[in-house]
């Protein structure tokens, strides 16, 4: 409101023709329309919305876990369901519905931590080993907390070793590798929104028999940026490249020849910055 700037906004919730109307879901009973997360995109529970407790429980709405079988079933591959996480996070993240430090949100651990609890009382993983995962989870989230995306990566990759070489059933050991590689995904995602995009190319072509480097760097971001431009046979600075420009310099090798060797874009704006290589071939003139 300071700003003047209007919130993000999303669809509005589905709901029936029903009188009173309710809510429109799909065929696992997860409501349609509204802010989509990765828990109601890529479900490993079922979120309702519903609660028939006393008091205020109503405000709190109903999960209920889904078992390992059908996850199995859902997503075969564990790669393949952490990468939709991903997608539908960053979705919902350049749309404005969840914080920048997305990783820091303690659900995502706290996610992992119930899941291998409900394991543990369905007999599924050894009571000792679920204590060892759910720790090395408490200890990611404490790192996420403090903006260790690195130290709560390493903690969650100790988990995701656990479930893959100490849980015995086959299926719960692939929820919980399932799980810890999606949280993982959220933090590579989190880590890399720090760094400025700028992707660069390179490439070595002949002019008048001598070797020319070009060397390309495009703003892939959505601020203008100072990129830098540094080869073997020197370097170039541009500053202001907009959005979707490119900073370009063709550096000259005053030679017939070149090894392979690469180049290097560095890039800097709105408070961030980045280094991006790009490898050439060797090339002979003349």
């Amino acid at each position: 409101m300071a700003e003047g700037t209007a919130p993000p906004a999303a669809s509005p919730i589905a709901l029936t023709d029903d009188t009173p109307p309710t809510v429109a879901r799909d065929e696992l009973g997860l409501g349609l329309g509204g802010i989509r997360l990765a828990q109601q995109d890529v479900p490993f529970r079922i979120n309702s919305g519903l609660n028939a407790g006393p008091g205020f429980c109503f405000l709190d709405g109903g999960s209920t876990p889904v078992d390992d079988a059908t996850l199995a079933d859902w997503y075969p591959d564990p790669q393949t369901y952490a990468d939709e996480v991903v997608a539908t996070t960053r979705a919902a993240l350049d749309a404005g519905h969840v914080i920048d430090d997305v990783a820091a949100d303690p659900s995502w651990y706290t996610d992992v931590i119930e899941l291998v609890g409900d394991r543990v009382a369905a007999g599924t993983i050894d009571a000792a080993v679920a204590e060892q995962v759910q720790d090395r989870v408490r200890q990611a989230l404490d790192a996420a907390d403090a903006g260790d995306w690195e130290a709560a990566d390493g903690f969650v990759a100790q988990a995701q070793h656990l479930g893959e070489t100490e849980i015995e059933d086959a299926d719960a050991a692939a929820s919980v590798v399932r799980a810890t590689l999606a949280v993982r995904g959220i933090l590579e995602l989190t880590a890399g929104a720090d760094d400025l995009a700028v992707s660069a190319a390179a490439e070595a072509r002949c002019l008048g028999g001598k070797v020319y480097l070009a060397v390309r760097a495009t703003n892939d971001d959505t601020v203008p940026a100072d990129v830098t431009l540094t080869t073997p046979f020197g370097s170039r600075t541009l500053t202001g490249v907009e959005p979707g420009g490119a900073a370009y310099h063709a550096f000259a090798a005053r030679a017939t020849t070149v090894d392979a060797g690469s180049a290097q874009a560095s890039a800097a704006g709105g408070d961030r910055s980045t280094t991006a290589d790009a490898a050439y071939d060797a090339l002979a003139c003349g």
